[in-house]
């Protein structure tokens, strides 16, 4: 009798202990597994990955845009309400800009971030008035290339 109430108490101990932990264990990895990296996003033709900080590594410093054998660098920092800021290179062409800043965007929306593309450059002028004066320098000029939201 008391062998089968041993026996009866392991059972329990297996169903109502063991068990509910070893699922519970299993569907946070089987989450783990399925949610997207907020640090690195892969697609067939390019993948794109942000290089944080390096005090607690919360804060994006730089983002590296790989495709082939090119990998081009923005520069990112955090503003507020966690969006990130990025700022392209300032030697990259034109026309190799207009190709990238899509495809980051979209990386960069399928790692979860609020984010504003930008670039600075000089101020245009056109008959005598300024154009896209964002800055307070007015050195210079911030264009807006993409955004999430």
């Amino acid at each position: 009798m008391i062998e089968r109430l041993r026996a009866d108490e392991s059972v329990q101990v297996l169903v109502f202990i063991v068990l509910p932990l070893v699922v519970l264990l299993g569907g946070l990895g089987i989450r783990w597994l399925l949610t997207p990296s907020r640090y690195h996003a892969t697609f067939p033709d390019f993948w794109v990955s942000i290089v944080m900080d390096g005090h607690g590594g919360r804060t994006p410093r730089d983002i590296v845009y790989h495709e082939g054998n090119r990998v081009v660098g923005f520069t990112a920092s955090e503003g507020r309400k966690g969006i990130v800021y990025v700022q392209t290179a300032d030697k990259l062409p034109e026309q190799e800009l207009l190709r990238i800043v899509p495809k980051l965007a979209r990386a960069l929306e399928k790692m979860r971030y609020k984010f504003v593309i930008f670039r600075k450059s000089e101020p245009q002028t056109i008959a005598g008035q300024k154009l896209l004066t964002e800055s307070r320098d007015s050195k210079e000029t911030i264009e807006i290339l993409a955004r999430s939201g």
